[in-house]
């Protein structure tokens, strides 16, 4: 039974890469055929059912044997009783009729047994199942989803994020992915978030969203986001991931999956991502079928799609992980230009992968082995030969470096620009003001 039990358990186990490997291919199967990985893909399919097959034949053979080690069980059984009941026969004067009856108990007892054991046995594999099942409610629970004590309806109002001593791990024994972070991220600015890979950007992101629980305090105007709910925390903060998420069912429910805004706004964001031609052209409109994964869009258009829904919710703080990964150039500097001009008064954390991406951010984060090493304006840090991001810029390339430093630029002249025209209408006004007092001086 123990050896029948734990070959059910590597055959349970074993056959989840199957699984997994088909419903992977039948979703990329026409990227699979562009790059020519077809037999690439087989020969892993093939390794995989190889895998499971033989776990599945020694399960199989181990049943076979406990089935005939029971059948022995009973034919030894049977022997002891004709022997015992010719020693009695001999000795005691048993009569042949009893030892007949005896016999035929014997051959009336052997099928039901060994069925009967072979039930018990299939009992305890099926039951293998429920134990896997059950596995799953013994895993730690998320925090609650609601507190005591929940901020104002209207939190946050600036979107200022305050970051003291944030550290994280994984797991209780794990090391730490985040290490005493500490920073202030003030309201409407937009921050990119930059380090090599391991770094810990998405791990910041990931402490922010509570995925994981951190240690330390995470503020957000003035409001410790670690001591309220996780659906209070989590609905006012909009994110747009790399990979884009959609559901089988209406793209109004993908959308708006709690029906919290009217049509006409639906139609509005729609518009301003360009999609509102490509949806009013559909069956249905905004009923029209979303298929499994959104396969009946492009990649682009899904991005734009969750792009949609963050501006639908407007929340003051929007956390972008590489949204403009896997699009084209020309919905790269859509997305771009939308999140400049809707997100303005926003909050705006950007993780990127590709320094292009972020270096017209207010100010950089640079992460290190999960530890803040450096943040400023992207300009500000190039002027610094031993920072860590001026040698990732120079790893880049002397062209590329030189097209990120040239951006860096720009964007402080752009800044610098902006803030003079601010105050040059103040001076403007001071000496209309100061022609004002002079003239009525003449007068007088």
């Amino acid at each position: 039974m123990h050896t029948l039990r734990e070959t059910k358990r590597i055959e349970a186990i074993a056959r989840s890469p199957v699984y997994s490997h088909v419903s992977d291919t039948l979703v990329g199967i026409h990227t699979i055929r562009a790059l020519g990985k077809r037999d690439q893909f087989i020969h892993d399919f093939d390794t995989l059912q190889n895998t499971h097959t033989s776990a599945w034949f020694i399960f199989l053979s181990s049943y076979r044997w406990f089935s005939l080690r029971s059948l022995f069980a009973v034919y030894i059984y049977f022997n002891i009783v004709i022997h015992i009941s010719l020693i009695v026969k001999h000795g005691f004067g048993l009569t042949s009729g009893l030892l007949g009856l005896s016999i035929n108990y014997c051959l009336i007892i052997a099928d039901p047994f060994e069925y009967l054991v072979r039930m018990t046995a299939e009992l305890e594999n099926a039951m293998t199942s429920v134990e896997r099942v059950l596995s799953y409610t013994r895993l730690e629970q998320e925090a609650a989803k609601d507190s005591p004590h929940p901020p104002p309806a209207d939190w946050p109002q600036s979107g200022e994020i305050t970051l003291s001593n944030l550290s994280l791990t994984y797991t209780s024994d794990g090391p730490q992915v985040l290490k005493n972070i500490t920073c202030n991220i003030k309201s409407k600015e937009k921050i990119g978030i930059v380090g090599r890979t391991g770094a810990g950007k998405s791990s910041l992101i990931v402490a922010i969203m509570r995925m994981a629980e951190p240690s330390g305090d995470l503020i957000i105007d003035n409001i410790n986001v670690l001591k309220i709910g996780l659906h209070e925390l989590r609905k006012k903060i909009s994110v747009i991931p790399q990979d884009p998420v959609l559901f089988s069912g209406t793209l109004r429910r993908n959308l708006d999956p709690f029906d919290q805004y009217a049509d006409d706004q639906l139609w509005k964001v729609l518009g301003q991502v360009q999609l509102s031609d490509k949806v009013s052209s559909s069956r249905g409109g905004l009923s029209m079928e979303v298929s499994e994964g959104g396969q009946n869009f492009s990649v682009g258009q899904r991005q734009l799609l969750c792009l949609a829904r963050a501006m639908l919710r407007f929340n003051k703080i929007l956390i972008l992980d590489e949204a403009t990964a896997n699009v084209d150039q020309t919905t790269d500097e859509l997305i771009q230009q939308t999140v400049r001009d809707h997100f303005r008064q926003c909050t705006v954390l950007t993780i990127a992968h590709r320094l292009r991406t972020v270096m017209d951010s207010d100010r950089l984060m640079i992460l290190e082995h999960g530890q803040l090493v450096e943040m400023d304006r992207p300009d500000t840090l190039l002027q610094n030969p031993d920072g860590y991001f001026y040698k990732l810029v120079q790893q880049t390339g002397n062209s590329e470096a030189h097209k990120l430093q040239a951006l860096a630029w720009k964007e402080r002249n752009r800044i610098k620009d902006a803030e003079d025209s601010r105050q040059q209408p103040d001076s403007v006004t001071e000496e209309h003001n100061g022609d004002d007092e002079n003239s009525i001086d003449v007068r007088m």
